[in-house]
């Protein structure tokens, strides 16, 4: 999870199919929220959180690179985490789609 600093330019509030770059140079497919997580409530102000769909590794302390593709729907607040999680997958779905993966 990214936090923004102040004076940066962000996208809308949201979900995207987005592209995560590595330092390596490799591209994964990702499913990134922009928002505030009004479902769990979090006192972290805008965040960016990428989900690299298939991915395996550690990517902590890497420096990497969100591209935005397709926004995907606004951010929302459910009713429980478990409606969340249904959208998150629903949104991988979508994703996958955009990338033509299977």
């Amino acid at each position: 999870n990214l936090q923004l600093p102040e004076g940066i330019l962000r996208p809308a509030l949201g979900v995207y199919a987005t592209e995560v770059v590595l330092e390596d140079g490799s591209r994964h497919p990702a499913v990134t929220n922009v928002g505030t997580c009004p479902t769990v409530e979090m006192e972290t102000g805008v965040t960016v959180e990428s989900w690299l769909l298939d991915f395996r590794g550690d990517l902590y302390h890497q420096h990497i690179r969100v591209e935005f593709c397709k926004f995907l729907r606004p951010e929302q607040k459910f009713d429980t985490v478990e409606e969340l999680k249904t959208a998150i997958l629903q949104n991988a779905e979508q994703t996958r789609a955009f990338f033509h993966l299977s």
